[in-house]
């Protein structure tokens, strides 16, 4: 149960950092008796790490070993543009539930001018999503997927296949869907498919929920579909989400906080990791300029180029090695791709004038053109990468004050002077 002074004490320390801080923000959920439900927070750090990255995300709940008096930890991770792990916002909510969620990821938009809910492409969940309702909730059915977890499906100890088939009927079915899930073909796929359909026919319930909670959702866990969603990072489930758990309690402890208690510790937290972050990105940022400044590229382009970091790059410079091993020739309205050295069996199409290409599997499903694309540009073109890469340069549009080191320091005296009165 709830415990009032919580909830009032909570209240009081989230609106002392607000005025503390103009870069801090926070919300309170309250169900339709006025009674509060949750509360999320969201630093200055976090709300630009969301406008810069915020197009996929992967939510999870933190394990109840720190959750007091029926509140639980909920974090929405991303990866920045350097791979490593950050966060839009942070939460303490009732329990776990999918409007929870929705709510969470609601007002994290709603403390984020510079992104918008269209923006949404992809979210990483767990089992508890495979309805898919929370698209309902925001809206966004048209223009975002939501992914499940291969861990929260396929885990003997947590999966909810083997929870709904049983440890037993888990041995005879495990190897079919494991293998629908992991196959990069159709054909592989539909194979398991059929398998596992002949295991279960004799079984009413089994059968039954094989084609409604496997076959109709394998938009999204089977991997040779969800490969094909551009800007899906490559990622596979809610890993994110978890190595931040891991990273909570590494640096906090195992051990049993109040809410407000665990609220201070994890805001000291996180300036520990964005020391961290900013150490790892000024570090690259030497290489990334060393590799960045090409002769080809105008300026414009040069500045782009260089605000990708290093990991996009790497990924640019790989598809400029495989555009460079190619040739093309155009055929009645078609661009015909070749080898230069001649190897056979490789031939790729694309209209003319083309601006997506369909080619798998392709770095451009990551967020930036692929070989065939720059091919035919002959040169860096940001109109062609996705907008996770370039939505950074809009950024300055946004009539918001930055953060800065001094903010940063009054955090951490805020926190002080609230813990000490």
């Amino acid at each position: 149960m709830k415990n009032e002074d919580d909830i009032d004490q909570m209240k009081a320390y989230l609106e002392s950092l607000k005025r503390c801080d103009k870069t801090f923000d926070y919300r309170v959920g309250r169900d339709t008796d006025g009674m509060v439900t949750g509360f999320v927070w969201q630093t200055g750090v976090m709300r630009k790490d969301f406008e810069l990255n915020g197009n996929v995300l992967f939510v999870d709940r933190m394990g109840a070993s720190k959750n007091t008096r029926c509140w639980s930890y909920h974090a929405t991770a991303m990866l920045d543009s350097e791979k490593r792990v950050c966060l839009a916002s942070e939460g303490l909510l009732v329990g776990e539930s999918v409007e929870g969620y929705a709510w969470k990821i609601e007002m994290t938009f709603d403390m984020t001018p510079g992104r918008k809910l269209l923006d949404f492409e992809y979210i990483h969940v767990d089992r508890i999503h495979q309805g898919e309702s929370m698209l309902d909730i925001l809206k966004i059915w048209d223009t975002c997927h939501l992914m499940l977890d291969q861990k929260h499906l396929l885990d003997p100890k947590i999966g909810a296949w083997p929870n709904h088939f049983g440890l037993g009927f888990w041995q005879r079915v495990s190897e079919p869907l494991t293998r629908m899930v992991n196959t990069c073909c159709v054909q592989e796929c539909n194979n398991a498919l059929h398998d596992l359909r002949s295991i279960v026919a004799n079984i009413p319930t089994h059968a039954a929920y094989v084609e409604d909670h496997i076959h109709k959702k394998r938009h999204m866990f089977a991997e040779h579909i969800i490969c094909n969603y551009p800007g899906n990072l490559f990622s596979r489930g809610t890993q994110l989400a978890e190595s931040n758990h891991t990273c909570v309690f590494a640096r906090l402890g195992h051990q049993v906080e109040t809410p407000v208690k665990l609220v201070r510790s994890l805001l000291g937290r996180c300036i520990d990791i964005c020391a961290e972050r900013n150490h790892w990105l000024i570090k690259n940022n030497f290489e990334a300029t060393a590799v960045s400044v090409l002769a080809a590229t105008s300026s414009n382009d040069r500045a782009s180029i260089l605000g990708l970091g290093k990991w996009g790059n790497e990924i640019n410079q790989g598809v400029c090695r495989r555009s460079a091993k190619l040739q093309v020739e155009e055929e009645d309205g078609v661009l015909v791709y070749s080898r230069k050295d001649g190897e056979l069996g490789y031939r790729h199409e694309l209209n003319v004038g083309a601006r997506e290409c369909i080619c798998k599997p392709c770095l451009a499903y990551c967020g930036i053109q692929c070989e065939h694309l720059l091919l035919v540009s002959g040169k860096f073109d940001l109109s062609l990468w996705h907008k996770r890469w370039h939505h950074r340069t809009h950024l300055d549009k946004c009539d918001r004050p930055k953060e800065s080191a001094d903010d940063l320091l009054l955090l951490l005296l805020t926190q002080r002077l609230v813990s000490l009165g």
